[in-house]
């Protein structure tokens, strides 16, 4: 009962919206499926961290430091906002590109793939510091989770919980990543591609300078 309960709460976690679910998205409609299964991996592996540092103790250390979670607002809300500004300038370039009638030729386009191609593990790092730096991960494995997690439980049923809500958030991930690199969803991002990265990038901003200032009236 403890597992099913645990994997009911997990899947409304994955399935609210938040920086994972915009980031794989993105990643998706604008490059192959491969990209974005490696943004997939890398916010595995980042819950897998949250998981394992909840499992260890990480309400214990928040208590104790308070100080801390103020420290992981802010680095978390410096990346977003890092990554938003990337994103929003990118739709923008875009747009500007579109209306000036500028277009890449086949020869770009090739050598672009080759750099995606060879750089492709640039994105399982930007799916990890994306979960790393997630509000919504830190509340939930510092709150929620821990509620499941006392000292009555045992190191089985611990690696049990570990590896339900590693295997549910690559599951979950793994679809999203697999629905929007259809065909339709990448030919509407051939068409809006620079609206949805704008928009991406906007959403980015916002999360990161929400962090930051939740992050600000923490340790002041």
């Amino acid at each position: 009962m403890l597992l099913l309960t645990l994997a009911g709460i997990q899947l409304v976690a994955l399935i609210s919206p938040g920086p994972d679910f915009f980031l794989i998205t993105q990643v998706a409609v604008s490059h192959s499926r491969r990209e974005a299964f490696m943004a997939v991996f890398g916010v595995t592996i980042g819950v897998a961290v949250w998981a394992l540092v909840a499992l260890l103790g990480l309400h214990l250390l928040v208590e104790q430091f308070p100080w801390i979670q103020g420290a992981l607002y802010l680095a978390g809300g410096s990346y977003l906002s890092y990554l938003g500004l990337l994103l929003l300038k990118s739709g923008l370039r875009a747009r500007h590109q579109q209306k000036q009638g500028i277009a890449n030729n086949v020869t770009e386009k090739v050598m672009a793939r080759v750099v995606d191609e060879r750089k492709g593990v640039q994105f399982l790092f930007k799916g990890l510091l994306t979960n790393l730096a997630n509000p919504k991960a830190l509340i939930y494995f510092g709150s929620v989770f821990v509620l499941f997690v006392g000292d009555n439980i045992s190191n089985i049923m611990r690696v049990e919980i570990f590896a339900l809500v590693v295997i549910l958030t690559f599951l979950w991930f793994a679809v999203v990543a697999i629905l929007f690199s259809l065909p339709k969803p990448k030919a509407i991002y051939q068409k809006l591609g620079a609206y949805i990265d704008a928009t991406a990038g906007a959403l980015f901003l916002l999360f990161g300078l929400n962090l930051l200032y939740q992050g600000s009236t923490m340790l002041l």
